[in-house]
């Protein structure tokens, strides 16, 4: 499996390897992205298909009581679908300051991964 790289999780951007082609993450590298990006598509954001990604609004923001449980469930729902995710053995949720956060152990078909955020 194959996949840009972005530079890093603050701006997104895609950025040139030493020769001065656009980075390309192979294998775990490029399934840990892929994840990323999953969990941070916000649901309905994609016209060609609003079911996908995680309903932020719906479980965690705009919310009196956030549901963080329901909220786990859709991170794991979307990080499953994910091509070479086997499965989530764990997410762990803080919410310090009222800022959110997770730690996301991934099985992938090249290994197990630790994905933040």
């Amino acid at each position: 499996m194959k996949s840009f790289l972005t530079r890093d999780e603050d701006t997104n951007d895609l950025f040139l390897d030493g020769s001065g082609n656009l980075a390309i993450g192979e294998d775990i590298n490029a399934v840990v992205q892929l994840v990323q990006n999953a969990l941070n598509t916000l649901r309905g954001e994609i016209q060609l298909d609003t079911s996908l990604g995680v309903p932020y609004l719906e479980t965690v923001f705009n919310q009196q009581s956030p549901d963080i449980s329901l909220w786990e469930s859709y991170m794991i729902e979307e990080a499953e679908k994910v091509d070479g995710v086997v499965r989530v053995n764990y997410i762990e949720t803080k919410v310090k300051d009222g800022l959110l956060s997770y730690e996301m152990e991934i099985i992938t078909d090249y290994g197990k991964e630790i994905v933040r955020g």
